[in-house]
């Protein structure tokens, strides 16, 4: 590539990051309008504590999310990795989650760490990172199905008929094995390794579902936890959509439509999603030391 066209790359890069943060920008200062500011004044002090509980509920998946990875890269080089390592890595990538397009900015990063600590090409490192999102997702079809399985009134109340929710269950049963066939094209997988990791990632997954069930009772909302089993995995779904900076903006805006759908107030729910983005910054702080004293490529 010559010099022009990797000005040519680098300007256009530069673009588009100027795009996505105005575009988060924009989505906030819009959600930030619509706020009933008294709602915010009446807000006591014990939601610094559910703030706080619901950073180390979020740090804990990080946990869960890196002996996932560490499974998966076990087998990729036939030997065992170092979890602390992974697991710092892990929290550097949050640390990039909430500065980067999307909300998988950070798995590149991670990529790039273990490629260089375990001398593992680039190419096969994002590979192994990719077959863990496979997981993930499928992961996500089995908690939404299972949110209509056991709240059938869900099904009525956003316009499915009463079979998606079995359809949707059956089409995370064949999603699972999906993802096993794509991992398995990177890395060997038995079948009880690959069930192991998709449960690894349904408990990471439902620790966001109970971190917005607290914020819920804390505002005494009448939601159901099989609730936020639909809406929670959306939400997410939602901020994997490269538009603005770490998912900012689009993750608020998902939420609060999807919350008002559940009759809950306007203003409750931009906070709550907020709320919920700071506990993600705060573990994702924490992953910034990290990288500033250089450890995630020690």
């Amino acid at each position: 590539m010559d010099g022009g066209s990797v000005r040519l790359s680098m300007n256009s890069g530069r673009i588009k990051l100027i795009l996505r943060v105005i575009v988060s920008i924009v989505l906030l200062s819009y959600l930030v309008s619509m706020l009933d500011w008294q709602v915010v004044m009446q807000l006591k002090p014990e939601i610094a504590f559910v703030v706080i509980l619901g950073a180390a509920i979020f740090m804990a998946t990080q946990c869960l999310m890196s002996l996932r990875w560490k499974l998966i890269l076990d087998c990729e080089l036939h030997d065992s990795v170092a979890y602390l390592s992974l697991l710092r890595y892990y929290t550097v990538a949050q640390f990039f989650n909430i500065l980067l397009p999307g909300s998988v900015g950070g798995d590149a990063v991670r990529a790039t760490s273990a490629s260089r600590k375990y001398n593992i090409d680039i190419k096969r490192s994002l590979a192994v990172v990719v077959s863990e999102r496979f997981f993930g997702l499928a992961a996500l079809t089995f908690i939404i199905s299972l949110g209509f399985v056991i709240n059938p009134v869900l099904l009525k109340k956003v316009g499915f008929f009463h079979e998606a929710g079995f359809i949707l269950l059956v089409l995370a049963v064949v999603g699972f094995f999906v993802a096993r066939y794509l991992a398995t094209k990177n890395v060997k997988l038995s079948l009880p390794m690959a069930v192991w990791m998709l449960v690894i990632s349904g408990i990471a997954q439902l620790a966001d579902i109970l971190i917005t069930f607290l914020f819920s009772q804390y505002f005494g909302l009448d939601i159901l936890f099989s609730d936020l089993l639909f809406v929670i995995p959306l939400v997410y779904i939602a901020t994997i959509i490269p538009i603005s900076i770490g998912g900012l903006g689009v993750r608020e805006g998902v939420m609060v439509f999807l919350l008002g759908s559940f009759g809950v107030d306007q203003s409750v729910a931009i906070i709550i999603a907020l709320a919920i983005y700071l506990t993600k910054v705060i573990v994702g702080l924490l992953g910034g030391i990290f990288y500033l004293r250089g450890e995630e490529v020690d």
